[in-house]
């Protein structure tokens, strides 16, 4: 009946590039990343019910800052949506403009564990010019 679990962050300005990264991934039932993550997480993980029953999804709605939205609506999808000024906030300059680029998505920012990678890292691993 259950196809795995969904890790699950709050949409608002105090999750961290840590939640926003793994938000939205499905993991077999009790693996991967397991929420607290850190200090005041608010992260869950929850259920994702297999395919076969996708009709017990629809009009399925989760939490965000900005009131009820839908609960296929993921972190990045969600910041996409929100003013630049609130992405340089949320994920600082930098990574915020690779963010709006396109060259960088959300989970490139950590590993798969949710180890958040320096700029550097992050220049190396994705082949970006140092700038």
């Amino acid at each position: 009946v259950l196809k795995g679990e969904e890790y699950s962050a709050v949409l608002d300005g105090r999750t961290t590039v840590t939640c926003m990264s793994l938000d939205g991934r499905i993991y077999p039932i009790d693996s991967g990343p397991m929420p607290p993550m850190h200090y005041n997480c608010r992260s869950v993980r929850v259920p994702v019910v297999d395919d076969r029953f996708a009709a017990l999804r629809e009009g399925a709605t989760r939490a965000s800052v900005d009131g009820p939205v839908s609960s296929q609506t993921t972190y990045s999808s969600w910041l996409k949506r929100q003013p630049a000024e609130f992405q340089d906030e949320v994920l600082g300059p930098e990574r915020a403009a690779l963010f709006r680029s396109g060259e960088v998505t959300l989970q490139k920012f950590t590993d798969e564990l949710g180890r958040v990678y320096t700029l550097d890292e992050l220049r190396a691993n994705e082949g970006l010019a140092l700038k």
